[in-house]
């Protein structure tokens, strides 16, 4: 998937990839939390763009999603956008 991604890329570029919540091999039962399914996804990619932040602070960061992982992300960017510190702090440079 998007591990092919990777060799259309710059050598000096790096990349995280993770498994959001409720997808992959996730437990716990879908119907039950179904009301719920996707609704805290967006914290995931905060969670990964503070990591990113903290191993290399002074590396921009531009925050790449593809299907739910485009919504989650543009979740996730809007709500950094609401605290402007935020999004020069961890030097967001662009969303694909």
């Amino acid at each position: 998937g998007m591990a092919s991604l990777y060799a259309l890329l710059p050598d000096d570029c790096n990349i995280l990839f993770f498994d959001a919540r409720g997808h992959g091999s996730s437990e716990g039962p879908l119907f039950s939390q179904f009301y719920t399914y996707g609704k805290d996804e967006y914290k995931d990619i905060l969670g990964a763009i503070s990591f990113m932040h903290t191993r290399q602070p002074e590396i921009p960061i531009i925050v790449f999603g593809m299907c739910a992982g485009a919504f989650n992300a543009a979740h996730a960017l809007i709500h950094l956008s609401k605290q402007p510190e935020m999004m020069k702090k961890y030097r967001i440079a662009g969303f694909i």
